[in-house]
């Protein structure tokens, strides 16, 4: 600050002389390059995207589920190994346009982590996961949420084995389960639909996706359900599929696989992609899909990347801007794109993040 204080007596003291000798406008636009390249020495980003911090205050967890409906998005269960019970059953419900989370009825289940969620016709669903408290960690059971009257009941528990770690998505009037680690260790690929009804709903058999694996995520565009990421047996090689990345369209009963998201082609297209991983959060805006955080080989990720449909092509982002996690939640709520929860070592957070896409980023904001 000295030297700064010292500059700008000798800028104020040698003024007349520089507007003279014709040197002013040169001196005050090398002065300001000076002043904005130090003060921006420590950002070294250049991607598109900004971040910014919202509400939380859910209790730090990780390993939560979350299910949209209407303008609130309803987040709940999850893991804190710090607190007693470590398994949750607390729900909540965030409305993006006033930044308000709310307690909600607790699950009906038992406390769970890595379960899955979706919602259909204005209803949530919530199944699966893990809790080793029980005698069997693995499970099956399914349950349905309606706002209308804040309460819980029993559907028609997952047709075949238990599991952690599988994903979920909605499209039109169906939900899709699938994918996951079982109780003897198995890494799955078979998907299943859901139709709920007045009873307890049906699960019917799809066709199962082409590699196996768990801890993936997904997102939905135009009306086709995407799954991306994921390991098989803690591997994040080629050959485990773990860069392999499918579309599921509902119409036609079958998926896709698009390209691949690693560096493996002779094209530039895909040089600098870093996206496989596990425990990442996926969630999608009107016309691109995201993926963000997750970790591999046990590391912690933030960067973040874009999926645009039209060209089959990854973009990366601007990085999450809170601590660098796993397992978190993803989501979109009024128009807002929302990432929040999760944990990194013995770390667990409730914090709540929006991210702007296409925003220029705001180390202030």
């Amino acid at each position: 600050m000295g030297n700064l204080r010292k500059f700008g007596q000798n800028v104020k003291i040698n003024l007349e002389t520089m507007k003279k000798s014709g040197l002013f406008l040169f001196s005050l636009v090398l002065t300001t390059l000076i002043f904005f390249s130090c003060s921006k020495s420590t950002d070294n980003t250049t991607y598109i995207g900004n971040w910014s911090l919202r509400n939380g205050s859910i209790g730090g967890r990780t390993g939560a589920v979350c299910f949209v409906i209407g303008d609130s998005a309803y987040i709940g269960l999850g893991y804190n190994q710090s607190v007693s019970p470590r398994y949750f059953t607390s729900f909540y419900r965030y409305t993006a346009y006033n930044n308000q989370m709310k307690q909600v009825k607790d699950f009906k289940g038992i406390g769970r982590t890595n379960a899955v969620a979706f919602s259909v016709n204005n209803k949530g669903y919530v199944g699966l996961g893990f809790n080793d408290t029980q005698d069997n960690y693995y499970l099956k059971d399914f349950y349905e949420y309606d706002p209308a009257t804040n309460s819980w009941r029993d559907v028609s528990t997952f047709d075949t084995v238990g599991r952690r770690g599988a994903v979920a998505f909605a499209i039109g009037n169906n939900g899709y389960v699938g994918t996951g680690l079982d109780g003897q260790g198995r890494y799955l690929s078979d998907f299943w639909k859901f139709t709920p009804d007045a009873g307890q709903g049906k699960w019917d058999p799809i066709p199962g996706i082409p590699f196996s694996r768990a801890n993936a995520t997904t997102f939905v565009l135009n009306g086709m359900g995407y799954v991306v990421t994921g390991d098989n047996n803690s591997s994040y090689s080629s050959s485990a599929g773990a860069d392999r990345f499918y579309r599921y369209n509902p119409s036609s009963n079958a998926w896709e696989e698009l390209r691949r998201i690693a560096n493996v082609s002779t094209e530039s297209y895909d040089d600098n992609y870093n996206i496989v991983r596990s425990y990442a959060s996926g969630f999608a805006s009107a016309t691109k899909g995201y993926v963000t955080c997750g970790s591999t080989n046990g590391g912690a990720r933030s960067d973040t990347w874009e999926y645009d449909p039209s060209n089959d092509i990854w973009t990366q982002k601007t990085s999450f801007e809170g601590s660098a996690r796993s397992q978190a939640v993803g989501f979109i709520v009024s128009s807002k794109l929302m990432v929040g929860t999760g944990s990194s070592g013995s770390s667990y957070y409730d914090d709540i993040w929006e991210f702007k896409p296409d925003t220029t980023y705001d180390p202030l904001n």
